[in-house]
């Protein structure tokens, strides 16, 4: 089965995209679903806010006939002047199309001013309504009915008072069409409809005036319970509506806004269809960008693989631009590994001759230590080999501490406690920080490792009292340069001279030394004392390096360090 290939920078690129534009547009539409219903909420709430101040507005014309219904009660007077009324309702006071209407205490109809003073009237309202709404004593607003001259009108009717008695009723009756003139005086959107319903559920005012007298349909009826609401219906056409409505205080009727759901969702549909458009735009906008920029990427890329292939077979890499700042650093990246690859290669060249020239050395010193260790007289063959064994395992401390640096040198206390970790606690150590060089850190370990195992058997180490303190100090007072001095000092052994002077002997006598400075060593009552002092630059880590000296090696021959 063939393993499944990893996507293209131009899968990868639609795929960011996607990722970035869709959460883009998913929270757009979040916004606008938002915003939809928000719309929604304040449609709501102004076409009540304006079914309320069409209910007010309602009120203020009612209020205003009957502050006209207690003028007219002023001209009335005390005396009941029914002729001075009607001639001062006809010709001045009352709007044309309204009538004034009087009823005496007993709710018969003495005055209208619609017929001519003195011919007999005709009353059509029912004596106990009239009496009933006399007793109420308030201000009263009737339902839609008709008039004398079979046209529907409304009245609005006062008690009246001459006495401070009430003696009757003043009325005015007013039609559809002055109540329609006086609502539409405030200017409202054109495309709203709105209806002012009576107590019977019956249409009296309306912006289309053709529903006058018509009853509202049932469910509008029941969509209209308590003092004012809104809600999502039809209409008697069938047509998506927001209604609101509020009821007048003075009079109960209804008053009702109508909004069609079309006309508030018009430009909702409109901030659709632009999220729409914006949407197809992005979308089309963002894999235009990913296959333009996956295509100057494929270029890149093409030419890293070959800078990368000329890498892998050993060859410089010219220098050259990309149009990309990332891939501009990744092609000067392999540049610099190239030159570096090939100063690495002169490099490893180098240091496969140090080696062989560094091995050489090592041998030649070990065969010189092998050799004079074994035709050391006096030891038997026991003694000898481990004699060897750790004068070579001194060396071996010697170059594991320097190949832990990478061959850069080596610490002088770290030295000391590689040799001396089988006698913790057994001695001190103390001076500067010192970085010795190769040669000084094998000829180091090879004066410790023999002072320790002298120590151990002759000396401080052999005793469960004895002790060792090694010290190296820096002495600048030398005139020419500074010297390094190295002691070891033993307590709680007397040091006894050897019987015979053996190999060991020679290399604490010849491995720290120079022409100028011999070791010291003395051999007091309280302990061995051995003290070795060389030239500093000598022993530090940037001096040039030289195989140890040990006695019997020959010179080396080779490349000087």
């Amino acid at each position: 089965m063939r393993p499944r290939l990893p996507p293209t920078f131009a899968q990868r690129l639609i795929f960011y995209g996607l990722s970035i534009a869709m959460p883009v547009l998913a929270m757009c539409g979040v916004l606008i679903h938002k915003y939809t219903e928000e719309q929604y909420r304040a449609i709501e709430a102004q076409t009540l806010a304006a079914a309320h101040e069409l209910a007010s507005d309602l009120d203020r014309e009612i209020q205003s006939q009957i502050v006209l219904l207690e003028s007219l009660s002023g001209i009335l007077g005390p005396e009941m002047d029914l002729a001075r009324l009607h001639r001062n309702a006809t010709e001045t006071i009352v709007p044309r199309g309204s009538h004034v209407v009087v009823y005496d205490i007993g709710g018969w109809q003495i005055l209208n001013t619609a017929i001519p003073l003195g011919e007999p009237i005709n009353t059509v309202a029912s004596p106990e309504r009239i009496r009933e709404i006399i007793e109420g004593n308030v201000p009263y607003v009737s339902n839609l009915k008709p008039s004398y001259f079979d046209k529907p009108v409304w009245l609005v009717g006062v008690p009246l008072r001459p006495h401070s008695e009430v003696v009757g009723l003043i009325g005015i009756s007013r039609t559809p069409e002055q109540l329609a003139a006086a609502l539409e005086k405030k200017s409202r959107p054109s495309h709203w409809r709105w209806f002012v319903v009576d107590r019977n559920n019956v249409v009296v005012a309306s912006r289309a005036m053709d529903t006058v007298g018509k009853p509202m349909p049932p469910h509008f009826t029941k969509a209209s319970e308590g003092q004012s609401g809104v809600s999502w219906l039809e209409d008697s056409m069938g047509i998506p509506i927001v209604r609101a409505y509020a009821r007048s205080e003075l009079s109960g009727w209804l008053v009702a806004i109508a909004v069609p759901q079309a006309v508030i969702e018009a430009p909702l549909r409109e901030a659709w269809m632009l999220f729409a458009l914006g949407a197809a735009v992005l979308l089309a906008l963002a894999f235009f960008l990913a296959a333009s920029a996956a295509h100057k990427l494929h270029a890149n890329v093409d030419a890293l693989v070959e800078s990368a292939e000329k890498l892998g077979r050993g060859e410089l890499l010219p220098h050259q631009s990309c149009d990309t700042r990332e891939f501009q650093r990744i092609h000067d990246a392999l540049v610099s590994a190239s030159i570096e690859r090939e100063r690495n290669e002169e490099r490893r060249h180098l240091l496969l001759r140090e080696l062989q020239h560094r091995t050489n050395n090592l041998l030649a010193v070990i065969a010189s230590i092998a050799r004079r260790t074994l035709l050391d007289d006096g030891r038997t063959m026991e003694e000898a080999r481990n004699a060897l064994l750790g004068r070579l395992q001194a060396l071996a401390n010697a170059s594991d501490t320097l190949a832990a640096a990478h061959w850069k040198g080596a610490e002088m206390h770290r030295v000391i406690e590689t040799e001396m970790r089988g006698f913790a606690g057994r001695y001190t150590a103390a001076g500067p920080n010192l970085l010795l060089s190769a040669q000084a850190a094998q000829n180091m370990s090879l004066v410790i490792h023999e002072l320790a195992t002298n120590a151990s058997k002759h000396g401080a180490l052999s005793h469960p009292d004895g002790n060792v303190s090694i010290t190296w100090r820096i002495d600048d007072t030398n005139k020419s340069e500074p010297l390094l001095i190295f002691e070891w000092v033993e307590r709680g052994v007397p040091a006894q001279p050897p019987s015979r002077r053996g190999f060991g002997y020679t290399l604490l006598q010849t491995v720290l030394s120079d022409a100028e400075h011999k070791p010291e060593m003395r051999f007091d009552p309280e302990g061995l004392f051995y003290r070795a002092t060389v030239r500093l630059r000598t022993v530090l880590a940037n001096a040039s390096e030289t195989i140890p000296r040990v006695p019997g090696l020959a010179p080396d021959k080779g490349k000087k360090r």
